[in-house]
């Protein structure tokens, strides 16, 4: 068929035959896609699924476009259009000239007389009513919508526990995230292994309180080594602990900010590690002040440091004479504390031997811990007669006593040295005796 104005009217029908069949098939798949995000949004609210309604909203258009798509095998071609149009032109004009293949007198004739007829064809078959709406799909697609509106409107606990879930979990990755750029912008290799073992350390958690202690340990850590360095003769020592000082910052910071959005997300942490995080940040606050203090005064104290020096002598020496008699007031006074309660229940509480710390010969593998009082088991009685004095406590009759259980050193140390560091600075140890207990703590972990 060479006619020009039959094709032209051919094609136009074509179009309109796809657009009409796709009308039909988006209806039909947005009722189903509203239909399956509403049933995902109804299981949801059986359990905790985080991210609820991203997989609703993407099931729901996926299955849309799904259909879409497998339905385009289905589109009407132009040997339908030329049906479509034919049952508009007398004697089925249009089907014999669209067949024919010939070209002569007779042939050329006929295609002249159907293109004169084809635009009142075209007029007959656009005035024929077209169904180009589905009234069961689309009502099924309205009470489906309406259905999804009022299940994220009105959400389930469980649904909201999801939620928090999903707050806490971009928390987790942000905080990752902070700790790799952190990490790229460490200058020594000290550091970076530190980060490194930081990063490792939280890979796997997904509890931001978690990974808070962990961040908090790892400043304490690297404190650690600050003072470490500072007392050995290492070259690089000025440069790694300044590196140290602005990683331990960075992380003082990122804690800060973690403690402040479990906070707002209703999930304060623990008492004791808010007090380590404020110290720290304290700490932190005190050193910048003390800096630019320092550098506005430096001129000024240069100019006075010979008089300053003669009055801080006669100071320090009263101050050393105060001192030490409150030392001496303060030890007399201990002692007379210490007598009349150790007089008044040092005997009701039974008699013991034992040893001072130390690191010994016997074997480090095995740790007794002692079991819940109360239990079964043998019961001893002390018969001891009270002494004088004032007593701050006294427990009559049959006191259980019960043996700890033996086990694996291993697998205790490691609650021992996370409940120290959460709570060291609360415990206000001297800063020589804190030294050797972290030293202590982080030896043993390494030797895990």
């Amino acid at each position: 068929m060479n006619n020009r104005d039959i094709r032209s009217y051919v094609k136009k029908v074509e179009r309109l035959l796809k657009m009409l069949h796709i009308s039909r098939v988006f209806q039909f798949a947005l009722f189903v896609g509203l239909t399956l995000a509403t049933v995902l949004l109804l299981i949801s609210r059986l359990f905790v699924l985080p991210y609820y309604e991203f997989y609703a909203y993407v099931a729901g258009v996926a299955i849309v476009i799904s259909l879409i798509v497998l339905s385009s095998k289905g589109l009407p071609n132009v040997q339908q259009a030329v049906q479509e149009l034919d049952r508009f032109t007398p004697h089925n004009q249009l089907l014999t000239v669209w067949k024919l293949t010939e070209q002569n007198t007779l042939t050329k004739e006929l295609s002249r007389e159907t293109a004169k007829i084809i635009p009142y064809s075209y007029r007959l078959f656009r005035k024929e009513r077209k169904v180009w709406l589905r009234p069961k799909w689309l009502i099924g697609a309205v009470v489906s919508a309406t259905c999804m509106v009022l299940l994220l409107v009105f959400p389930s606990n469980l649904q909201n526990q999801a939620n928090d879930v999903e707050k806490e979990l971009e928390l987790v990755e942000d905080i990752k995230k902070e700790i790799n750029e952190i990490k790229k912008q460490a200058e020594t290799k000290v550091v970076k292994k530190e980060l490194d073992a930081l990063q490792a350390t939280i890979k796997d958690k997904e509890n931001p309180e978690a990974i808070l202690k962990e961040i908090v340990k790892k400043q304490k850590e690297l404190d650690l080594k600050k003072r470490q360095l500072a007392k050995g003769k290492n070259p690089d020592a000025k440069e790694i602990s300044e590196d140290i000082e602005k990683a331990a910052g960075q992380l003082a910071e990122k804690a800060g900010n973690t403690q402040t959005a479990l906070s707002n997300m209703g999930k304060p942490v623990a008492f004791p590690l808010q007090q380590t995080i404020a110290k720290r940040e304290q700490s932190t606050s005190s050193k910048d002040n003390d800096s630019s203090e320092g550098k506005s005064s430096d001129a000024e104290g240069k100019s006075s440091e010979s008089n300053s020096s003669g009055q801080a002598s006669e100071n320090g020496e009263s101050e050393t004479t105060e001192t030490a008699g409150e030392s001496e007031s303060s030890q007399s006074q201990n002692q007379g504390q210490g007598q009349g309660q150790g007089q008044g229940q040092g005997q009701a509480q039974g008699q013991g031997q034992g040893s001072g710390a130390g690191k010994g010969q016997g074997s480090r593998d095995l740790l007794t811990v002692p079991s819940r009082i109360g239990g079964r088991s043998d019961i001893s009685v002390d018969s001891g007669k009270v002494g004088e004095g004032q007593a701050a406590g006294e427990q009559y009759g049959a006191v259980p006593a019960t043996k700890g259980t033996v086990q694996p050193y291993a697998d205790v140390v490691g609650d021992y040295s996370t409940s120290y560091f959460s709570s060291a600075d609360r415990l206000q140890l001297p800063a020589d005796l804190q030294t050797i207990v972290e030293q202590y703590f982080t030896d043993i972990e390494s030797d895990k």
